[in-house]
């Protein structure tokens, strides 16, 4: 997995203190080193210096008593850099936890080659620096980076990580200096964690001859115990403990929660981690010895390349309009990347087909460039847009019978708590008129879940059957909670629809909250299914 994380005043001290030569003897982490052409540009190579870090991080050149690269070198509020975290998998750490040194090193050279991928392709794409009054010129920057191995959690579990310090100054294909754009490297984060994943995936199955399989967005080693990764996962489970005693269930809240139960991380050698790892992987009857039975008996699956590339690039383009109906190139390498883990071929190769496919695919449609990205949908996307605008236009032109005037009147003088703009968004969902499709728009805390309350008790009093529903489950809960309507996931109620146990008539209303986030496949199916019964749709 990436993570991006903006660094703090002195926080490279943090690193530098776990960093040692001796790591494996008198504990912390081993030492840093340089990566990126602006490292290369100003004579950064091998073992990252504590001077040059610190300076560096300051905005000044490394060398001693170098003078400032950019602007606000060494004021207070000057932003040091970027700390990107590249993880590997909970298996792969298991592994590494109980192999031999041989292997081990195998391990964190894969790790390490599929990091500097990775950056290679934050560099490429990602890297930009600005200049001229008010920086409205743009230009392509060389990274500076220091990055530090780290090989355990805070909970002393087997983690395998490495931190990447960007450094919030760069240079310039002129040899001039200045700033990083940090937008892009948060918009670069999950195609370059996937380019990362998809490296470091087919790389170990070259490497030790394991089977990848694919889990999610990521990926596993497959045979390493459940169990005893599990066991090695206590970090993760005192976040997850603290979202369930909080009820929250955000990555956003993972994040706070990573913060809240985080330790102060302590030096211990490595090689008595290392025993202390072994020891547990014995009680669970998957210790060194049966970690190399294993890698001696497994064998890399044999695929079809070819085949393999399809499938990938065809699962990508479904699910790159899964949620909307355009996507740009970033976007596209992360599906594919994702797709890739367990099907034998990395980043180099997605990054070929992805660019490829976007080029001469017949089903992709360029839609043109828009704020510097070119961006597109598929023929199945388009035509899918068309179905539904054609929906909408049709229930425009048609007649339907809501709520009557004197139902209307008597539920907005009950209801003394409604405003003026809640009691006409009321109207507007409930009254007679043309157009099945009725959409409501509002900021949170407007009043929506007061006035949809008012319109589900108009609703009933005139004989309608209200069913309200949203994509998560948790707002599909605070949906019913808040008006009373009977509630259900917007995955439940389409599958209610198209299996017949849910059935719709001219009397029915269906209620859609947080519309905004349904995908138009999902939206094109409600529309369909309101339409041919004479339904009312509410988003």
């Amino acid at each position: 997995m990436l993570s991006i994380g903006a660094m703090g005043s002195g926080q490279g001290d943090y690193y530098l203190s776990l960093a040692r030569e001796d790591y494996y003897l008198n504990g912390g982490e081993p030492p840093g080193v340089w990566l990126g052409q602006g490292a290369q540009s100003l004579g950064l190579t091998g073992m990252v210096d504590a001077g040059a870090l610190t300076r560096l991080l300051e905005g000044f050149h490394p060398e001693e008593n170098g003078g400032a690269l950019i602007q606000n070198a060494g004021a207070k509020d000057h932003q040091p850099g970027w700390d990107l975290t590249f993880s590997a998998p909970k298996s792969v750490s298991v592994l590494w936890s109980q192999a031999d040194p041989q292997v081990r090193k195998i391990i964190e050279d894969c790790h390490f080659a599929a990091v500097k991928t990775a950056l290679g392709f934050i560099e490429e794409t990602s890297a930009i620096t600005r200049r001229g009054k008010g920086g409205h010129i743009k230009e392509d920057a060389q990274l500076i980076i220091a990055a530090f191995e780290h090989g355990t959690s805070r909970a002393q579990d087997p983690q395998l990580h490495t931190h990447c310090l960007v450094m919030n100054v760069c240079t310039r294909e002129d040899g001039t200096s200045g700033t990083i754009e940090s937008k892009l490297l948060y918009l670069a984060k999950m195609a370059t964690g996937a380019l990362y994943r998809a490296e470091f995936a087919v790389l170990l199955e070259k490497g030790l001859g394991v089977t990848v399989e694919r889990k999610g967005s990521c990926f596993e080693i497959g045979g390493v115990p459940e169990d005893l990764m599990t066991e090695f996962s206590k970090r993760r489970g005192e976040i997850d403990m603290l979202l369930e005693e909080k009820g929250y269930e955000s990555s956003a809240a993972a994040a706070m929660a990573a913060l809240a139960t985080r330790q102060t991380k302590t030096f211990t050698p490595r090689e008595q981690l290392f025993d202390e790892w072994q020891e547990t992987g014995q009680k669970f009857n998957w210790g060194p010895e049966q970690a190399a039975d294993f890698l001696r008996e497994a064998q890399s699956p044999l695929r079809d390349p070819k085949q393999e590339k399809e499938a990938a690039l065809l699962s990508a383009m479904k699910r790159s309009t899964d949620e909307k109906s355009y996507f740009n190139e970033r976007e596209f390498i992360r599906y594919v990347a994702e797709e890739a883990q367990g099907r034998g071929f990395g980043a180099h190769d997605v990054r070929q087909i992805s660019k490829s496919y976007l080029e001469q695919s017949p089903e992709i449609v360029p839609l043109g460039v828009y704020k510097h990205e070119n961006l597109y949908s598929t023929r199945e996307m388009m035509a899918i847009e068309r179905s539904l605008i054609h929906q909408v236009q049709k229930s425009k032109s048609q007649f339907h019978e809501g709520v009557s005037e004197q139902v209307l009147k008597g539920v907005v003088g009950a209801r003394h708590r409604l405003n003026e703009e809640q009691a006409a968004a009321l109207r507007h969902v409930c009254d007679s008129g043309p157009g099945s499709i009725r959409i409501v728009s509002g900021m949170a805390g407007t009043g929506k879940t007061t006035f949809l309350d008012a319109a589900r008790f108009a609703w009933t009093l005139e004989g309608f059957q209200v069913h309200g529903f949203a994509l998560p489950g948790k707002a599909a809960k605070g949906l019913g909670t808040g008006t009373h309507i009977k509630h259900d996931t917007l995955h439940r109620t389409l599958w209610n629809l198209e299996s017949g146990k849910l059935r719709l008539t001219p009397k029915s209303v269906l209620v859609l909250d947080e519309a905004g986030m349904v995908g138009t496949r999902q939206m094109e199916k409600l529309m369909t299914a309101a339409s041919k019964t004479g339904a009312r749709l509410v988003v």
